[in-house]
């Protein structure tokens, strides 16, 4: 994995983000500038955007289950194996007139992510009332709040747009 810095909601960063969680358990995080400066954006607008944690918000996206497996080993033998579920947490969520906007803040994609990513598109992918933006830089995080704020002056005009 990569090394990759962590900011707090002053744009600080964090040194060692395990003694900093221990210190400010409750405190937000953003793991790059263009997270803290959406959110920043969206607080001073008023934009009611909820940044989501990943012990506490994970979507389950397949359930864990078990199967039977072969041992590796000197003296084969056949064994139950579980594996184990497949979770995913936006960045972000911002409810407006019952409509849930995920948004994803992603300059570049672990090895992982993307697949995660895929497969919660496709697992919201039939809910009208859920819609899910990926944000790459400074002009996708003006153009989604711009979007958001005028929703919120214009209720009653919900539709999906392109990035």
């Amino acid at each position: 994995m990569r090394y990759k810095k962590q900011y707090d909601e002053k744009g600080v960063v964090i040194k060692n983000f395990k003694v900093w969680r221990e210190k400010f358990p409750a405190a937000l995080y953003f793991d790059s500038l263009i997270e803290l400066d959406l959110y920043n954006k969206c607080k001073m607008l008023k934009i009611p955007l909820h940044r989501l944690i990943p012990e506490v918000d994970n979507i389950e996206l397949q359930k864990k289950f078990t199967i039977s497996a072969i041992s590796n080993s000197k003296n084969r033998k056949i064994f139950t194996s579980t594996v184990r579920p497949i979770t995913y947490t936006p960045d972000f969520l911002v409810e407006i007139q019952g409509v849930k906007y995920y948004i994803e803040v992603k300059g570049f994609f672990e090895a992982d992510a993307r697949l995660r990513y895929k497969l919660f598109q496709y697992y919201i992918k039939d809910d009208k009332n859920k819609f899910v933006y990926l944000i790459n830089d400074a002009k996708d995080v003006t153009f989604i709040v711009d979007y958001f704020y005028n929703l919120l002056k214009k209720p009653g005009t919900i539709t999906q747009i392109k990035l």
